[in-house]
């Protein structure tokens, strides 16, 4: 093994301790791993589990699956800063298309309808349909049409 990779070896030695891992599963996870010659039927490559590490208990879990041939990966919970930043802005419901939506009443009953256009291009045809009296283009407005306003005008 050349200095370059001892060194690096010796560094990630260091890390996994700082980060909780116990030298028993620093010392698993270092082993070689064997050839990726495609030769290995279902049967040889077992089952593997992947459970988010804890200090102490991922350790015990990874025991008893040795036992019963069912191979361990531990990856890493949610941290602080993946719970803080967000890498994509989130878009406006308003603007998205191929979507079901509802639209509440004001005697109760709910429509439901789906798009596949924008939503706000599709609320608008409501709207338009509902100041017009359309029923053809919206079930808004033909349900709008039936019920009697609480004011007793039309």
């Amino acid at each position: 093994m050349s200095g370059n990779l001892k060194e690096e070896e010796k560094h990630l030695h260091k890390v996994l301790q700082s980060n909780g891992y116990n030298n028993a599963t620093i010392r698993a996870g270092s082993k070689e791993l064997p050839s990726n010659d495609h030769t290995n039927t279902e049967q040889e490559k077992g089952l593997i589990l992947t459970i988010p590490y804890i200090a102490g208990l991922s350790e015990s879990i990874q025991r008893v699956c040795r036992d019963i041939d069912i191979k361990t990966a531990f990856k890493s919970g949610k941290t602080l800063r993946s719970h803080l930043t967000k890498v994509k802005d989130t878009i406006p419901i308003t603007t998205e298309s191929f979507i079901v939506y509802s639209i509440p009443c004001s005697c109760g009953e709910v429509c439901i309808g789906e798009t596949t256009r924008r939503l706000e291009e599709r609320v608008k045809e409501h709207q338009d349909a509902c100041k017009r009296g359309d029923e053809k283009v919206s079930a808004i407005a033909e349900h709008g049409s039936s019920i009697t306003p609480l004011n007793g005008k039309r």
